[in-house]
């Protein structure tokens, strides 16, 4: 199956015209976008999938582990969807540093190197929330890629 996904993944990546965002570099991406790269994986990662418990085990998975995800009850349906519609939501309490400081750590800020388009917002602050998501469910939708979008939220001076 995880083959037949990656040989799927490939054709629909040739069809795409736009350029290869990943020339020279491992692709970024969810499970599966690394397209006809890791052949050959399978093995291993259905061995370590027949040993965790489906469910009770954790797998955190990088874009290499499509027979991993594929063993473990990942649907292939969830594979392709989740190669297409992404929003990435980062939650970040604001640090004792104003946030200037940290600003060049930011994952917005370093987003672009991984492909992804991204935006900084007020967690605190709902309308600016809801149109930033707005904005990036639409970009999914249209196949205009991942979205990752960081929200800083602040402590309350209250809660000390």
């Amino acid at each position: 199956m995880a083959r037949a996904i990656e040989r799927r993944l490939w054709v629909l990546n040739r069809l795409d015209q736009s350029p290869p965002h990943h020339v020279g570099r491992w692709p970024e991406g969810p499970v599966g976008s690394r397209i006809l790269q890791v052949a050959g994986f399978e093995v291993v990662q259905v061995a370590a999938a027949a040993a965790l418990r489906p469910g009770g085990d954790w797998v955190v998975p990088c874009q290499l582990d499509l027979a991993l995800c594929l063993a473990l009850g990942t649907s292939p349906l969830d594979v392709m969807l989740g190669t297409f519609p992404l929003v990435c939501l980062v939650e970040d309490l604001a640090s004792a540093l104003p946030y200037a400081e940290h600003a060049n750590a930011s994952p917005a800020a370093r987003a672009e190197g991984y492909g992804l388009a991204a935006e900084t917002i007020d967690g605190g602050d709902f309308e600016a929330a809801l149109a930033a998501f707005q904005r990036a469910v639409a970009r999914a939708q249209a196949k205009g890629g991942p979205t990752l979008i960081h929200a800083v939220l602040s402590r309350d001076k209250e809660d000390g």
